[in-house]
């Protein structure tokens, strides 16, 4: 078994899960557990000392006949943060 392919395919599944209700776009999709899980792993990644706030996007990528097409299918909200948080919940 190997870890790594396994959170990827849970992130996968999270992402996926995030984007089957495009028409849910108001604040209660901060409170569903794929937004929460993916708020989580984004806070356990190490980031640069001192910052205060963190966001994370879901992006598409797909290869065209002459450049990389970039979309962001989902922009989370700001979240302050502080020193000592490592995890939602």
């Amino acid at each position: 078994m190997n870890p790594e392919l396994i959170l990827n395919k849970a992130v996968a599944d999270l992402v996926r899960s995030l984007h089957v209700c495009p028409e849910q776009r108001d604040r209660s999709l901060l409170l569903s557990s794929a937004y929460v899980t993916l708020l989580s792993i984004v806070l356990a990644q190490s980031r640069r000392t001192g910052s205060s706030s963190i966001q994370f996007a879901i992006v598409r990528t797909s290869v065209g006949t002459h450049a990389r097409c970039i979309d962001v299918a989902f922009l989370s909200e700001v979240h302050e943060i502080g020193d000592s948080v490592t995890h939602v919940c």
